[in-house]
């Protein structure tokens, strides 16, 4: 399954470029507020893109955008910007949610799994009695998001045949 360090590096990156002063206070997972992953439909074009800005990134600034600066925080923020702009997104923001949709169709594709497989475990958690019916609908959302369509599945699989985005697809977990 995808590492939890691509997202986090990703959306420290979307984080950093967005924050505003008056932003609001971020949901801590495990707070009650279970966040939802907004996934767009891929292209090919599009997932390339994703793919090969994600690694422009990581080059140029690791696996963390850490500025100890305001100057450098300002610097990195026009950095990738500038990078998902190359890449044909037109703010860090689409960039992350196609990065999101290609990550979460590599792992379902690449685990193998399939749409009866998530059924299945959705079925398990709706029958379940000793979960409370709210934490139930919760997971069961949350979950269900996780389903990348059945395009962005075909996207994918193409790209894994690709040797040249093979590996930069390997990056991502």
């Amino acid at each position: 399954m995808i590492a939890l360090r691509t997202f986090a590096a990703a959306s420290l990156v979307v984080l950093i470029a967005t924050a505003t002063p008056a932003q609001k206070p971020m949901v801590v997972p495990g707070s009650g507020d279970v966040g939802t992953i907004e996934q767009v439909e891929l292209t090919e074009e599009s997932a390339k893109g994703a793919v090969d800005a994600y690694a422009a990134i990581r080059e140029k600034y690791g696996d963390k955008v850490q500025p100890k600066t305001s100057a450098e925080g300002y610097a990195a923020i026009e950095g990738v910007n500038a990078i998902v702009a190359t890449h044909g997104f037109s703010n860090v923001d689409n960039w992350h949610k196609t990065l999101t949709s290609v990550a979460l169709a590599y792992g379902f594709a690449k685990d193998g799994k399939s749409s009866a497989d998530l059924d299945a475990s959705l079925a398990k958690m709706r029958d379940n009695p000793q979960v409370p019916e709210n934490l139930k609908q919760q997971m069961m959302a949350m979950v269900a998001g996780l389903r990348p369509s059945e395009n962005n599945l075909t996207v994918i699989k193409a790209l894994m045949a690709d040797s040249s985005y093979a590996s930069k697809l390997e990056a991502l977990k």
